[in-house]
C-alpha cells in the first residue's frame, strides 16, 4: 500500500498494480482526490490504519511537508516494512528543507519508529513513472535507484520492488555505513551527487562494471565547460 496519492504515489501504485501486486491507496487532505486516484492506477482507497494493518509493505510517497503526519496517521509502524521514498525538498522545490549534517531518511526513520523496517529508495521522477510504457531514459537505460537500509530482507524486498516499475536498484548497503546518501537535480533533469558534507556540483550518470559487479560514477561536465 502507498501513503500518498500524489504523483508518485499513484505512479508507483499504476506500476506495481500492473505487475499483479495488490495495491491499495491512504492517506490524503483530499478524499475525493485520492478515490479518483485509486480508481485510475487500479488501487484501492482506504483509511492509513487499516492499509497499514494489512500491508506486507508500506510505501512512503508523500510530499515532505506532510510526511510526519502521513507516519502518524497509522499509528504503530513497529514490524512493518516502510518504503521511504520521500525528498526533503521544500514546497516550491527551489532547494532542501533541512541541511548537509543530517538528511531525510534519517528524520523518516526517527518519525515511524525504532520498530519499523525502513529502507530509502527514491524513486525516478513521476513524470517518467506517469508515462505508458518501460521506463527507459534517453540514452536507452533504465533509471537507477538507490536503495538503502539496515534490515537486509526488507532491502531485498525493496530491491524487487524497484525492479517491478522498471528500475534498476543499486543496493547502497546499510544506513551507517551509506558514503553517498543525497542526490538532487539541476534544472535540466540530470542527478547530482551528495556526500555527507555537501554536494559535489556535477551530473553524474551510474553504471555497473562488467567485473566484480562494482558501480562506476561518471560526472559529466555542464554544458559549455
Amino acid at each position: 500500500m502507498a501513503l500518498g496519492a500524489g504523483n508518485v504515489g499513484n505512479g508507483l501504485a499504476r506500476r506495481h498494480a500492473a505487475r499483479g501486486h495488490d495495491v491499495c491507496l491512504a492517506f490524503s487532505r483530499n478524499r475525493g482526490k485520492l478515490k479518483a486516484g485509486a480508481r485510475a492506477v487500479g488501487a484501492r482507497p482506504a483509511e492509513p490504519q487499516q492499509a497499514v494493518a494489512a500491508a506486507e509493505a508500506v510505501v512512503l510517497a508523500t510530499p515532505w511537508t506532510v510526511t510526519e503526519a502521513a507516519l502518524q496517521s497509522p499509528g504503530d509502524l513497529s514490524g512493518k516494512l516502510l518504503w521511504d521514498c520521500t525528498n526533503p525538498l521544500k514546497p516550491e522545490m527551489s532547494g532542501l528543507v533541512i541541511g548537509t549534517e543530517t538528511c531525510g531518511g534519517e528524520l523518516v526513520a526517527a518519525w515511524a519508529g525504532s520498530g519499523a523496517r525502513v529502507v530509502k529508495a527514491i524513486p525516478p521522477f513521476a513524470e517518467q513513472m506517469a508515462r505508458e510504457g518501460p521506463l527507459i531514459l534517453e540514452d536507452g537505460r533504465s533509471p537507477s535507484v538507490f536503495v538503502c537500509g539496515d534490515d537486509s530482507p526488507a532491502r531485498s524486498t525493496v530491491v524487487t520492488l524497484v525492479r517491478d516499475i522498471g528500475a534498476e536498484p543499486i543496493e547502497a548497503g546499510v544506513a551507517a555505513q551509506r558514503p553517498v546518501h543525497r542526490t538532487r537535480r539541476d534544472a535540466a533533469g540530470a542527478p547530482r551527487l551528495s556526500a555527507r558534507h555537501g554536494y559535489v556540483d556535477r551530473p553524474f550518470s551510474i553504471a555497473r562494471l562488467s567485473s566484480g559487479g562494482g558501480l562506476a560514477i561518471a560526472f559529466r561536465n555542464p554544458p559549455g565547460a
